[in-house]
């Protein structure tokens, strides 16, 4: 029943953003409110939920390609910076601007979630440098860059004026990167 319920809100917020209510979501699902606040407190525990749950795939699959043996750096990187939920979601663009814009606590959340995941894109940039596949730069710098992008592109209106959807956006930012970095070099084989 969780699972579904949280399917259930997704689909909710796809259609009215983050202002659905728990009364919308008990008629969609036929089931009391009190059913749904056995299982989650608020409104806010359940968007918590969805999104850690989005967290725990996207970690999943970022995990598989990094540790699969055929996978190429280039590959590994694509997979770090523009990997997208299977299991729950997708949720839209307007979301992810409505939950940095009116739910904090959970976007705090999220950014420690992409600042968790920076780390082990910083360990492959340093072992695309040490084998020679990338060119040496100052990784301070594009996590910068990187961050500051991702924040402009969760900006619903910035994806709105240039007909773009979010995860169009990431891919073409994960392409720019990796594809910007690559020397064509590699010093391991």
């Amino acid at each position: 029943m969780r699972t579904r319920i949280m399917q259930a809100a997704v689909e909710a917020m796809q259609e009215h953003g983050i202002r659905f209510t728990m009364s919308d979501l008990a008629r969609r699902l036929a089931v009391s409110k009190s059913t749904l606040y056995a299982y989650f407190s608020s409104k806010e525990a359940l968007v918590g939920a969805i999104l850690e749950a989005i967290a725990a795939d996207i970690q999943k699959q970022q995990e598989e390609k990094i540790q699969s043996s055929s996978t190429s750096l280039p590959e590994k990187l694509r997979a770090m910076l523009a990997t997208f939920p299977k299991t729950i979601g997708p949720l839209n663009d307007r979301i992810i601007d409505d939950i940095r814009r009116h739910m904090p606590n959970e976007w705090t959340k999220i950014e420690k979630f992409r600042h968790s995941r920076w780390l082990i894109t910083e360990q492959l940039l340093q072992q695309g440098i040490a084998c020679g596949l990338l060119r040496p730069v100052n990784l301070a710098i594009v996590r910068a860059m990187l961050f500051g992008t991702i924040d402009e592109l969760a900006n619903y209106q910035f994806l709105v004026q240039n007909n773009l959807t979010f995860r169009d956006a990431l891919t073409t930012v994960a392409d720019i990167l990796v594809n910007g970095l690559a020397t064509g070099q590699n010093k391991e084989e």
